[in-house]
């Protein structure tokens, strides 16, 4: 057995232990032992040198990019999208709980752990959305500079949030409904706040016109048809080539995954 599978030879030994005569368990053990040594061995003088130093070079994290999104539902998202990438190096995601939760944090606490982080937030809060060119706002030129000198990346979404980009046809996937009186979804507008039953008829234009003109966020949807908890459901059915093509998130994607595999070559 040893000859044929050296680690299945172990798992028998074991196995036996129990239905081994108590004078002979401790040789058995023994035996056990100085297999499963042996099958390490072995299984090291077989991997090949390229292969023990990339596993080096990833065996700590300082070597893997820190990738915080803007909330936690962010994370799957990202996590698929660059997994479209080709090979790219592990990456440690995180999130910073919205801008509120970033303008708190101190960018030395960020880079713990990590030689390079890189922050995608959303357009909501980020872009000036009455502007053509949608500007970063003053908050997310002021977090820009100051994560800049400590040599944090900051991208800021050019849509309200990761949602608008979604296809059609991914979200329909998960909902299971026809959802062609909605899309295309306007970049400047919440998603869950544009797929709800609500944002149909005068009453919804009328606090939407309200909420803009008083400089107050729209109330949450009292009929929502799309939480953003299931945007780990629908990741799966975004195509990075066909979907995204010609997108900002497409770029940044890019970055990411250029940005990870730089860092293995330090």
């Amino acid at each position: 057995i040893g000859t044929i599978n050296r680690r299945e030879l172990v798992r028998v030994i074991r196995q036996q232990l129990d239905i081994t005569p108590p004078n002979w368990q401790r040789w058995q053990l023994s035996q056990a032992l100085e297999q499963e040594r042996t099958a390490t061995i072995e299984e090291g003088q077989r991997t090949p040198f390229d292969a023990v130093i990339k596993k080096l070079k990833g065996a700590t994290s300082l070597n893997r990019l820190k990738v915080l999104c803007e909330g936690k539902t962010d994370i799957p998202v990202f996590d698929g999208l660059i997994g479209q990438c080709g090979e790219v190096p592990e990456i440690v995601f995180g999130d910073v709980a919205g801008w509120p939760g970033l303008l708190d944090k101190d960018p030395d606490f960020l880079l713990l752990g990590s030689k390079a982080v890189m922050i995608v937030m959303d357009g909501d809060g980020g872009r000036e959305f009455s502007k053509s060119n949608r500007p970063l706002t003053d908050t997310a030129q002021k977090e820009h500079g100051r994560l800049a000198r400590h040599g944090i990346e900051l991208h800021v979404l050019r849509r309200y949030g990761i949602e608008n980009y979604f296809p059609r046809a991914a979200v329909e996937r998960v909902l299971g409904v026809d959802l062609s009186a909605y899309f295309p979804v306007p970049e400047h507008v919440p998603f869950t706040e544009h797929l709800s039953r609500d944002n149909k008829g005068l009453s919804y234009r009328f606090r939407r016109w309200a909420a803009a003109r008083l400089d107050l966020k729209m109330p949450p949807p009292r009929q929502p048809l799309y939480s953003k908890s299931r945007n780990r459901d629908v990741a799966p059915f975004i195509d990075f080539d066909r979907d995204l093509a010609g997108t900002d998130l497409s770029e940044i994607v890019r970055l990411i995954a250029a940005r990870a595999r730089e860092l293995q070559q330090d």
